[in-house]
């Protein structure tokens, strides 16, 4: 495959889509920001600009990674993905943040699962309804957890799974809280 002009390889157009959309939303709300911290008004921005800025560097290795690229050297992808959702839906004074309900149905959050997809391999994932037993729980009280952050979901094409890893260990410490209750 040809690489871009930046010596990378290209990204799909359906990414690259969700790229340019991300950025042109992100740039009119420091627009309209801007003058309500009492700064003079951002510059306005081409898409070409915007493109060579740190947010869209995070936003390519993602979706190159998500279409079955190395990283080299831009990190591990779990940071590229928390410093973009931070930067979007970051609170303000607070560390971390918290993704809007459905946000797997917006094409970010498709780009986004898609290389968490890859990152944790099928095999490595529960479904609902083996997640259910083994927590012991109402498949809702699942959905709301990972609506919450709780537990941390994995949607693929849509389907919500939990890593493995992470449901034994919020098992184990939730069991941990009961036997130091009782």
């Amino acid at each position: 495959m040809e690489m871009d002009t930046a010596g990378q390889m290209p990204i799909s157009p359906k990414h690259a889509a969700t790229i340019d959309l991300v950025l042109q939303q992100v740039a009119a709300r420091v627009q309209e920001l801007t003058p309500i911290l009492g700064y003079a008004p951002a510059p306005d921005l081409s898409l070409e600009d915007l493109r060579k800025g740190p947010l869209a560097k995070h936003l390519r290795t993602i979706a190159r990674y998500a279409e079955g690229y190395d990283l080299g050297g831009d990190g591990d992808i779990r940071s590229n993905i928390r410093i973009v959702s931070r930067w979007i839906y970051g609170t303000a004074m607070k560390r971390g943040y918290r993704l809007p309900p459905d946000f797997h149905k917006t094409p970010l959050g498709e780009l986004i699962y898609e290389a968490l997809c890859r990152y944790v391999p099928r095999a490595e994932r529960l479904d609902v309804t083996a997640t259910r037993k083994l927590l012991g729980v109402a498949r809702q009280t699942l959905h709301q957890w990972a609506q919450e952050g709780t537990l941390q979901p994995i949607y693929d094409q849509g389907q919500l799974t939990f890593q493995r890893t992470i449901v034994e260990a919020f098992k184990e410490k939730r069991e941990q809280v009961r036997s130091n209750r009782d």
